[in-house]
């Protein structure tokens, strides 16, 4: 059953069809919700000011008194120095941030050298943190892929086509190149061992190596 009830906007009678309505037509309910205005305090001066009730959100009664409010949260955190530029900047103290800004981080972790060993001429060369080449220049990078490929043609080879440990060969392309002394980059023949899944899984499991690096080592009896 509809009931009747004045609209509190145009305050004209109307056929209600649902128990919270307020309006009878839909701008009547657009106009009420922005005209209609609500009363607030200022959280930064205390002045009761009213505004829209679409702008609900509005903490302060002016642009001057929210710049005030937020000048007042900037001084109640930490002054730390940029550790790159020395550029005193803002942090909150649970906060981890050293520096001023993400080029500064990003220029002083570039600055952290590494010296490494060049896996084909065995000579010391300079690279950054950021920096993930293994070869000091491309020739040597070049013949360290020559190598690689040079590797995975003789395992494909009638002489290699088999598990060096149990012997298994009907399926070759299952088989596994296994590093002797651990080291992924040493591609000489002499380090590697061709291995099936299970043999190469059962060397790492015994050494503790590789994937089973944190495996306790059961054996069922």
């Amino acid at each position: 059953m509809k009931t009747l009830r004045i609209c509190e906007y145009c305050k004209k009678e109307y056929p209600a069809t649902f128990k919270i309505q307020k309006y009878c037509c839909h701008e009547c309910s657009t106009n009420a919700n922005i005209k209609q205005k609500i009363t607030k305090t200022c959280k930064a001066c205390g002045k009761v000011f009213t505004q829209k009730r679409v702008c609900a959100e509005q903490t302060y009664c002016s642009v001057e008194c929210g710049r005030t409010a937020q000048k007042g949260i900037i001084k109640s955190r930490h002054i730390r120095k940029c550790k790159r530029c020395g550029k005193e900047f803002y942090a909150t103290a649970s906060s981890k941030q050293q520096y001023c800004s993400g080029s500064c981080g990003a220029k002083n972790r570039t600055r952290e050298i590494y010296t490494r060993v060049c896996p084909v001429c065995k000579k010391e060369y300079i690279t950054f943190k950021s920096n993930n080449r293994k070869t000091c220049s491309k020739e040597c990078g070049n013949q360290l892929r020559t190598k690689h490929n040079n590797i995975l043609v003789l395992i494909k080879t009638e002489s290699l086509v088999a598990c060096s440990k149990c012997g298994y060969s009907k399926y070759p392309n299952l088989l596994e190149r296994h590093h002797i002394d651990r080291d992924r980059i040493n591609n000489n023949l002499s380090n590697i061992l061709i291995l099936c899944p299970n043999c190469h899984a059962e060397v790492h499991l015994e050494s503790r190596t590789g994937r089973f690096r944190y495996f306790k080592k059961t054996v069922n009896q």
